[in-house]
């Protein structure tokens, strides 16, 4: 058999160590073996510490007790010389080595005193030589050992890769655009789990491959199982992880150096440095066995003394032969495993003392997660929660609203005179705090069917915070409210089968076709498969986005975006439908398109609110509108009866020729002079604002007179401008006007 040198010839020497200390003592001083050691020594310029004839004993344990840790680390030889020609040769137990270069020192001594200094006496280490089977089964040993280290490494990026997606759906609003649409929770994991597991089986077979090509010592099935298993609790562990992150990126480097450091670190950590506190390292072994990485690289392990141990049992049977010399009735029978059952060669790898507590731990734990996830995510706890918050609840402030129509709503909805059994949608006291800020407040209103309500408002007023509180996406701080019967504290998944929601953002996913995005919504919502494609033709060309039907989301404009998110909300004309500025970038012709759509469905006994800044929508599309002012309604009633409101006002917009305090009051004086009951709305920088009311007398001729003749006469007038009200300017003025009071406060 051919043999192979796995080491180089070590040759022993004080040099080898650092700063070394050699100890001597002697009988007679005149021993010439003791003078020889010396000047072998000095020769060498190695340091020594001649205690003459002293005591070894009682030097070694005083110097000892000085400095333990100086004499344990340099002291490595030393020698006694005693009378008839007796040497002891002494030697510290500790470092490697030092018993051969002990006597080494103490035979040179004796050879160059007796033949001379040409001869010299040297220990040489020169190691087994290998046989090509102890090399490959080193070899062996070796890849197995590195193949279980980075299959625990490589499931770390795996699963780490799962929770991108998962958190690009959920922060884009897909997600929540699919519950909105009636998708069940247990449906969306399921599938989810499912596609993703079927992924993970196809990665986890390539490994088992992988491992069989390079001939590694596993049991390929048994790691194929082992694998399997694990997946089913890394996914939910990946799916309840992508909730707590709101960048893809993010989310992947920390759930990457979680599943590391709880993984193969941990396991490195259990097994090496508190591998000599027993107590410790039983309780936090089986802690981290329920994290599924560190169990991952626990099992490998397992699995790979087993085949060790199985193969020197195989090969060597040595403590059978030992036990068959000492009783040859032993026969077959198998002592090891009689002997020492934790380390039977023939342990089952499934067994309890094989891998089998590590699936047991991965089973459980990959359902107990999975059962949480659906009871986070299925609004269970919802009553409970709404429980909560009205124990701590507070009443929401004034919602300052003056406007009369406004009262009269809020006491039907009070009253319940305005209904969730004959309305579509009833909002009573609809209230969201962010901290100290209200949102939403005191919101009261009913919408029955064939009804279009479109909530207009600025920036920031509350409009697309009031949508997310109907649709589920927030919870209610105060007050309640229904939608087709349902309440949503209560049944916001009844809620979702029943209602239709265009966000403000895009919730859409870029890696799907229009095509593909309106088949699945349709599927969603209950649709035959045989019907989808004729449904989204339809929506696509009702809404003038058909030829972009087989481009990528991705590549869509904004408009064009905002159309396909309008069609998601339209499919299967749902009772309510939530519209959240559908229009927003779309160009003035197609906007056409879209009002002539929701009109139709809106006549067809459907339930629309529309989030809209846009007053020629409002007066297109909707049967009623409300302004939102600070969260607030402000003003409410049909497009058409909030003009008449103000049919016998006029707006008077005055520049004036500089912002001094002087030119205002200049200003103020001329207009309440010939307009008696002006009413000053609006100031900021140099213009200012007036509401004319109770001037039927006054014919407009005369109005743009007077105007003229102070321009011509007041310094303080650059330029004016005098308009009936439109629901452009009546939305301006309880918009602007508004922020502008509260700005200067």
């Amino acid at each position: 058999m051919k043999e192979m040198r796995s080491s180089p010839l070590l040759t022993f020497t004080l040099s080898s160590y650092a700063d070394p200390i050699t100890v001597i003592t002697t009988a007679n001083e005149n021993n010439s073996y003791y003078k020889r050691y010396k000047k072998l020594l000095q020769d060498e310029n190695q340091k020594f510490i001649d205690w003459g004839t002293g005591n070894m004993n009682a030097h070694m344990l005083e110097k000892t007790a000085k400095d333990t840790f100086k004499v344990r680390r340099r002291v490595i030889i030393g020698a006694t010389f005693l009378e008839n020609n007796t040497i002891i040769a002494w030697f510290n137990n500790q470092p490697l080595h030092s018993p051969p270069l002990a006597l080494q020192y103490v035979l040179n001594s004796v050879f160059k005193q007796m033949f001379g200094d040409d001869y010299i006496f040297q220990f040489k280490n020169l190691p087994s030589h290998h046989t090509v089977t102890e090399k490959d089964e080193m070899g062996e040993w070796m890849h197995c050992a590195v193949y279980s280290l980075l299959i625990s490494i490589i499931m770390c990026y795996v699963a780490s890769y799962y929770i991108i997606f998962y958190v690009k759906e959920r922060v884009c609003g897909a997600k929540h655009l699919q519950f909105v649409s009636g998708l069940a929770v247990t449906a969306f994991w399921f599938t989810a789990f499912l596609w993703d597991f079927i992924i993970f089986l196809l990665i986890s077979t390539s490994i088992v491959l992988l491992m069989m090509w390079y001939n590694a010592s596993l049991n390929c099935g048994t790691l194929m199982i082992l694998l399997t298993i694990f997946g089913l609790a890394m996914l939910p562990m990946a799916y309840i992880m992508s909730l707590l992150f709101r960048r893809p990126s993010s989310a992947y480097s920390a759930f990457n150096l979680l599943c590391f450091l709880l993984g193969p670190v941990a396991f490195f950590c259990i097994y090496v440095m508190f591998s000599n506190s027993h107590i410790l390292n039983y309780t936090l072994y089986h802690v981290l066995l329920i994290v599924p990485h560190f169990n991952l690289a626990s099992a490998i392990c397992n699995l790979t003394n087993i085949y060790f141990a199985r193969t020197f049992c195989d090969e060597t049977n040595y403590l059978r032969i030992m036990l068959r010399h000492i009783e040859p009735e032993v026969g077959h029978k198998n002592y090891t495993c009689f002997t020492f059952p934790d380390r039977c060669c023939d342990v089952e790898e499934l067994s309890m003392n094989g891998i089998g507590q590590h699936l047991t731990y991965l089973v459980v734990v990959g359902l107990l997660l999975f059962f949480i996830l659906l009871y986070m995510q299925s609004r269970s706890s919802d009553s409970l929660l709404y429980t909560f918050i009205d124990l701590l609840r507070k009443s929401p402030s004034d919602s300052g609203t003056n406007d009369h129509d406004v009262f009269v709503e809020a006491i039907k909805v009070r009253s319940d005179q305005i209904n969730h059994r004959i309305y579509e949608v009833v909002l009573k006291d609809t209230t969201k705090y962010y901290k100290s800020i209200v949102a939403v407040n005191q919101l009261c209103l009913g919408l029955k069917k064939f009804e279009c309500f479109g909530l207009v408002g600025t920036p920031g007023s509350g409009k697309s915070t009031a949508l997310k509180l109907l649709t589920g996406q927030i919870k209610l701080s105060y007050g309640d409210g229904w939608i087709a019967g349902y309440n949503l504290k209560q049944e916001m998944n009844k809620i979702h089968r029943c209602i239709g929601y265009c966000p403000q953002n895009d919730a859409l996913l870029g890696e799907l076709t229009g095509r593909e995005t309106l088949i699945i919504f349709c599927l969603i919502r209950g649709i035959p498969i045989s019907d989808c494609g004729v449904t989204s033709t339809k929506l696509a060309k009702e809404l003038t986005f058909y030829k972009s039907m087989n481009q990528l989301v991705c590549y869509y404009n904004g408009g064009c975006k905002r159309k396909l998110s309008t069609a998601v909300a339209l499919i299967g004309e749902p009772k309510v439908i939530l519209l959240d500025e559908p229009t927003a970038g779309i160009d003035p012709r197609t906007k056409t398109f879209v009002w002539n759509t929701l009109s139709r469905i809106r006549d067809n006994g459907k339930c629309l609110i529309i989030v809209t800044d846009n007053m020629d929508e409002c007066e297109a599309v909707c049967t009623r509108m409300g302004i939102m002012v600070d969260g607030a309604l402000q003003c409410l009633g049909s497009p058409q009866y909030v003009k008449s409101k103000y049919e016998e006002e006029y707006v008077l917009t005055i520049k004036l020729s500089s912002a001094e305090p002087e030119m205002f009051d200049e200003v103020d004086y001329f207009v309440q002079k010939h307009f008696v009951n002006a009413e000053q709305r609006y100031v900021a920088e140099d213009v200012v604002l007036y509401i004319l009311r109770d001037i039927e007398y006054m014919h407009r001729s005369i109005m743009f007179h007077i105007m003229e003749d102070g321009k011509r006469n007041v310094a303080a007038i650059a330029g004016y401008h005098l308009s009936q009200f439109s629901l452009e300017r009546i939305f301006y003025l309880y918009t602007k006007g508004r922020y502008i009071r509260v700005t200067a406060e």
